[in-house]
C-alpha cells in the first residue's frame, strides 16, 4: 500500500462499534440524517430540497473522513437553538459546538484529508485550463508529491546550471502543478530573452552588411603598399612642379637677356671692336710718324723752328685721336662683353621639354596624386568593410547560438511538462502545456477536459481507487455530482461498486408533500441512474 494513504486502524477504545452507517445530528439545519455505508460500496445518495441541508451533511462527512481544515471547521455550526451537534460513524465522532472536537480512528481508508473525488472529476473553474490545473493539483496531492525545485534542475542541466540560470527568478508555488508552471513560464521567459538577444544579433548583422554595401572587397587593401604609391606619387608631383618651375624661371630668365641684347645693339652707335681697334691701330701708326717727324724736326730745329710749331700741333691732334680711339675702343669692348654675356645666359639654357609639355606631365602627377589618394581611402574602405564582414558573421553565429539556446530552453519548458507527468500522471495521460491530455481513446488523442462524464469518472476512479483501496469512503461535494450528466451518474455507480469504494454525494430533489418540512433523506443507488 502507497505510504501515502491513511492507514486502517481499530476503533479506539471507548468509542462506539463500527455500524457501517453515519449518523449527522443537530448540524446546520439537519437535524438528524442516518447515512448508510454499504459493505460492498456504491453511491450514496443525499436527496432534499434546497436549504434542506445536504452540503452541510456532505462537509460533515468530508470532515469525520478527515478533510478537517481550518475552513472545514468553521463552515460547521450546530443547530439553530441547540448547543452542539455531532458527525459520528467508521470509528471517529465530531463533536460540534463552539469549536469542532474529533474522537476516534477511522476504520476505512479515506484521502478526504488530501484531496476529494470531485476535484478530479468535476473541479471548480471558469475554463478547461484551469480546471486541469486544479486536477493536477489533486493528482500532486493524492500522491504526495511536494513543490520541490530539484524535481526540476536536470532541466537546466544540473542545481548549479537551474540556480545560475534563474538567479533573478523566485518560485514561490504552493504545489507542485504551480510549481511546474511556473518553472515553464520562467523557462519560456528566458527563451523570449535569448529570442531578443538573437533579433538583435541579426539586426547587427543587417546593420553591418548594409554598411559595406557597394565596396569591393578584392580591391588592393594593403595599408603600407598603398601609403608606400601615394609618397611616391606626392614626390613625383613635387618634381614634376619643381621641373615647371625652373622652365618658366629660365623661360623668363632668356626673354629678359633677350630684351637686354637687342636693346644694347638698339641703343649703341660707336664703332665695333674691330673697327675702334684699326683705328687706334691706325692713330698709333700716325702717331709713330709723327715722333719720328717730331725728332727729324727737333733736329732740324735750328733750321726749321717754323716748322717746329706746325709739327707740334700735328703731334697735338694725333695724341688727341689716339685718346679718343682707345676710349672708343674700351667702349667696344665693354658692349662686346655684355653681348657676349647676354649670349652666353640665353645658350646656357639646357635644352629640355617644353613648358607645356612639362605642365602635362605636372597634371599626370597630380592625377596620380589622386588617385592614391582614393586608393589609401578605398583600402581604409575595404578593411573596414572585410572588418565588418568579420562582425557580421559573429553576430551571426551569435545569434545562431542564441536561437539554440532559445531551442533548447523551448525543450526544456516542454520538458517540465514530462516532469509533472511523471510525478503525478500515468504515460495514458500525459501533461502537456498545463494540460492533461487521454492518449487512447475512440476519438484519438483527446484533452482530459474533453471527454464525456462517464470517461472522466472512470479516469478519476482509477487514480482515486490507488489512493482509497477497496472498503474505502470518499464523499463528493453537490456541485460536482450534479455537474454530471447521466452517463458520469451511471459510471460512478459502476466505478464504486466494482471497487467496493463508498461515495457519499447530494442531488437536489424539489419533490416532497405539501404541508411537510424539506425531509433530507440517504439513499444507496442502485443500477438506475438518479436524476
Amino acid at each position: 500500500m502507497d505510504e501515502t494513504k491513511t492507514e486502517t486502524s481499530e476503533v479506539t477504545e471507548g468509542t462506539e462499534s463500527e455500524t457501517r452507517h453515519i449518523e449527522v445530528r443537530n448540524l446546520g439545519p439537519v437535524s438528524y440524517l442516518d447515512i448508510p455505508v454499504p459493505p460492498d460500496g456504491g453511491l450514496v445518495l443525499l436527496r432534499g430540497p434546497n436549504g434542506s441541508g445536504k452540503t452541510t451533511a456532505v462537509r460533515g462527512v468530508g470532515c469525520l473522513l478527515g478533510d478537517d481544515t481550518d475552513y472545514t471547521r468553521k463552515r460547521l455550526k450546530p443547530k439553530d437553538g441547540v448547543v452542539s451537534g455531532s458527525v459520528s460513524g467508521l470509528g471517529v465522532q465530531l463533536h460540534i459546538g463552539g469549536r469542532v472536537n474529533r474522537t476516534g480512528k477511522l476504520t476505512v481508508e479515506s484521502v478526504a484529508g488530501r484531496v476529494g473525488l470531485g476535484e478530479l472529476v468535476k473541479p471548480a473553474g471558469k475554463n478547461p485550463a484551469t480546471c486541469d490545473k486544479a486536477r493536477i493539483k489533486a493528482l500532486a496531492q493524492l500522491r504526495g508529491v511536494k513543490p520541490d525545485l530539484a524535481h526540476f534542475h536536470h532541466l537546466a542541466g544540473g542545481q548549479q546550471e537551474f540556480e545560475a540560470l534563474f538567479a533573478d527568478v523566485q518560485f514561490t508555488a504552493p504545489d507542485v502543478a504551480e510549481l511546474a508552471e511556473q518553472v515553464r513560464k520562467a523557462f519560456h521567459a528566458k527563451k523570449r530573452e535569448q529570442h531578443s538577444l538573437r533579433d538583435r544579433s541579426q539586426g547587427q548583422v543587417v546593420a553591418k552588411l548594409g554598411a559595406m554595401d557597394e565596396v569591393d572587397l578584392t580591391a588592393e587593401c594593403d595599408e603600407k603598399l598603398l601609403q608606400k604609391l601615394l609618397e611616391d606619387s606626392i614626390t613625383a608631383r613635387a618634381e614634376a612642379h619643381a621641373q615647371v618651375t625652373q622652365s618658366r624661371q629660365q623661360a623668363q630668365q632668356v626673354a629678359e637677356a633677350s630684351i637686354a641684347l637687342g636693346k644694347a645693339k638698339h641703343d649703341y652707335s660707336g664703332p665695333s671692336v674691330a673697327e675702334a681697334r684699326e683705328a687706334v691701330h691706325k692713330f698709333n701708326l700716325e702717331l709713330v710718324a709723327a715722333a719720328d717727324f717730331f725728332g727729324q724736326a727737333t733736329e732740324q730745329l735750328a733750321a726749321a723752328q717754323r716748322n717746329l710749331e706746325k709739327t707740334t700741333a700735328v703731334a697735338d691732334a694725333a695724341t688727341k685721336r689716339v685718346t679718343g680711339a682707345e676710349v672708343a675702343a674700351r667702349a667696344a669692348v665693354a658692349h662686346q662683353k655684355a653681348l657676349d654675356g647676354w649670349q652666353q645666359t640665353i645658350e646656357q639654357v639646357t635644352p629640355g621639354m617644353s613648358t607645356e609639355r612639362l605642365l602635362e606631365a605636372f597634371d599626370i602627377a597630380e592625377t596620380q596624386v589622386t588617385r592614391s589618394h582614393r586608393a589609401v581611402e578605398q583600402g581604409t574602405a575595404v578593411r573596414r568593410a572585410k572588418a565588418l564582414r568579420k562582425e557580421a558573421d559573429l553576430a551571426e553565429a551569435v545569434a545562431l547560438l542564441h536561437d539554440a539556446t532559445a531551442k533548447s530552453l523551448e525543450e526544456a519548458a516542454r520538458a517540465s511538462d514530462e516532469v509533472l507527468s511523471k510525478l503525478v500522471s500515468s504515460a495514458e495521460v500525459p501533461v502537456r502545456d498545463g494540460r492533461l491530455v487521454m492518449k487512447n481513446t475512440p476519438r484519438g488523442e483527446t484533452l482530459l477536459d474533453e471527454l464525456s462524464d462517464g470517461e472522466l469518472v472512470c479516469w478519476a476512479g482509477e487514480e482515486y481507487i490507488d489512493n482509497v483501496g477497496p472498503g474505502g469512503v470518499t464523499h463528493l461535494p453537490q456541485e460536482a455530482y450534479q455537474a454530471l450528466d447521466a452517463d458520469g451518474r451511471r459510471a460512478m455507480v459502476r466505478w464504486a461498486r466494482a471497487h467496493r469504494v463508498v461515495i457519499i454525494a447530494a442531488l437536489v430533489d424539489e419533490v416532497f408533500e405539501e404541508g411537510q418540512p424539506p425531509e433530507l433523506r440517504a439513499e444507496v443507488v442502485g443500477g438506475h441512474t438518479p436524476d
